[in-house]
């Protein structure tokens, strides 16, 4: 499928010359001027511009300009057609974001030259951001089941807190019941594929928008921002031990998972902070019975069973 380049002049012969030049590599549209283009633009996948400055209804500083400031349209190359190297107009376009300028009359080996390189190097430029953005992606979850890592669940889970400090949240910390144990007699493959099973099963009983993240070998957080009451969480967290324990086979090797809850309760904390209490909440499920809840307070710990 060809490329498409809208040509933007108020000139038909301008227009016309233009398209013999490019009609064969590419698909041309045409508009005579920039409010013309902004509607193409906006009905069709442009992969570049070729835009006239001065014409009526719209100029074509002010179409680069709109062009620039929409991020879907903000790196379509668009080359200036002019009739002389008027500096001041050049420097206001480039200035507006204009990626080159071919000259009028068109030598038409250079003018191809150049409209083909602004469109080589977009393409380059667009292939880098991607896989910047993938790396990105990769640095910032866990390979084995694909939630946030460490570090980056601290991080999204701080600016939360950080965003709404009276805003009521939940900090829900997982651990898997004797783990050591499955990687021990049935080996890490086993244990892998648990992690992953229990990772998918976690992630299914929360909202899209909460944060979910493994944060140790067996470990895993949950974090709601923005909930109606306590009691929402409190159910989430028996939906998930109730599942574990009610139905055999809902996990690999039949695993439970204990949680400790904590919340802010409309108060400015840390990420640490929330651990910390939700971590000793924790330890009274596993010291107790395993496969439950516990939900942390100031005076207490609450148990459920």
């Amino acid at each position: 499928m060809k490329d498409t380049i809208l040509i933007v002049d108020d000139s038909e012969l301008i227009r016309t010359s233009l398209k013999a030049l490019f009609r064969k590599q590419y698909k041309i549209i045409e508009a005579e001027n920039g409010q013309d283009a902004w509607n193409c633009i906006n009905r069709e996948i442009v992969s570049a511009v070729l835009l006239d400055l001065i014409m009526p209804v719209m100029d074509g500083i002010e179409l680069l300009k709109k062009m620039r400031q929409m991020d879907q349209y903000s790196d379509i190359p668009v080359v200036i057609i002019t009739s002389s190297e008027d500096n001041e107009k050049l420097v206001e376009a480039f200035q507006a974001g204009a990626t080159d300028y071919i000259l009028k009359p068109f030598h038409p080996q250079i003018t191809i030259f150049r409209v083909n390189n602004a469109l080589v190097a977009n393409r380059r430029m667009r292939r880098i951001l991607e896989e910047e953005k993938n790396l990105r992606k990769k640095a910032e979850l866990d390979l084995l089941t694909g939630l946030y890592n460490k570090i980056t669940t601290e991080e999204r889970i701080g600016k939360q807190l950080a965003a709404g400090p009276n805003i009521l949240c939940a900090f829900f910390l997982i651990d898997i019941d004797n783990f050591k144990k499955v990687n021990d007699t049935r080996g890490h493959v086993v244990g892998d594929h648990v992690l992953k099973a229990v990772a998918d099963l976690i992630s299914s009983y929360f909202r899209t928008g909460d944060i979910i993240g493994r944060i140790g070998g067996d470990e895993f957080v949950a974090f709601m921002w923005n909930i109606p009451s306590r009691k929402v969480a409190v159910e989430k967290a028996e939906e998930l031990v109730s599942i574990v324990r009610g139905e055999p086979h809902s996990t690999p090797e039949d695993v439970t998972f204990s949680v400790g809850i904590s919340f802010n309760n409309g108060k400015d904390m840390k990420y640490s902070e929330l651990y910390n209490q939700a971590d000793k909440a924790l330890y009274q499920v596993k010291r107790n019975i395993k496969g439950n809840y516990s939900v942390y307070t100031s005076e207490t710990l609450d148990i459920s069973v």
